[in-house]
């Protein structure tokens, strides 16, 4: 018995230890390519993403001045980053402090702030002491606009008034004041 199993042993068929290693060299050449591959992809997604971000990273838009009186938001915006914004159409939303709900009869939406002759007359958008309000774009700029809302604000209650910038991944940036009727 012990001879059929030795002869049965010898008999059997195998891969030879060359073909063997063949086999693993070409496995571990497909597994590095593969992973060669994927990480090239991966690593040119984050170099798009990364750089997209870093465009934003410059672009910086400030609140100098904001008064909200009668039915008018009086605001002094400066462009205080290194490049130069292209911020049409932006969004001026604003809040009631105390409650934190939007206030829809001061929020308006689409102003431009560059060609301000093409706003529709219910966006009534004006450009105040002969500031040059094409080039608050420009880096350093500093423009007063003011912008009438529907309704008189009310006397004494604090608002929150939030400008967001659509060109720049809705960037916003914002302010409080206090109505003055």
């Amino acid at each position: 018995m012990v001879k059929k199993i030795f002869l049965f042993k010898k008999s059997r068929k195998g891969v030879t230890p060359v073909i063997a290693v063949l086999l693993l060299l070409m496995m571990t050449v497909a597994a590095a390519g593969g992973a060669y591959v994927w990480i090239s992809q991966l690593q040119d997604d984050f170099m798009e993403r990364t750089s997209s971000e870093i465009d934003d990273w410059d672009r910086e838009a400030g609140i100098e001045d904001l008064d909200c009186i009668e039915d008018t938001v009086s605001v002094r915006l400066r462009n205080s980053g290194d490049r130069t914004l292209s911020i049409n159409p932006v969004d001026m939303l604003v809040y009631e402090r105390a409650s934190g709900e939007r206030k829809d009869e001061y929020t308006r939406y689409g102003l431009n702030l560059f060609d301000v002759d093409d706003n529709d007359d219910e966006l009534d958008v004006s450009v105040t002491d002969n500031s040059p309000h094409d080039d608050f774009a420009s880096v350093g700029q500093v423009t007063h606009y003011d912008i009438t809302v529907s309704e008189n604000f009310e006397d004494a209650t604090y608002y929150e008034v939030r400008f967001r910038f659509g060109d720049i991944g809705d960037y916003t940036i914002s302010q409080s004041c206090r109505g003055v009727s």
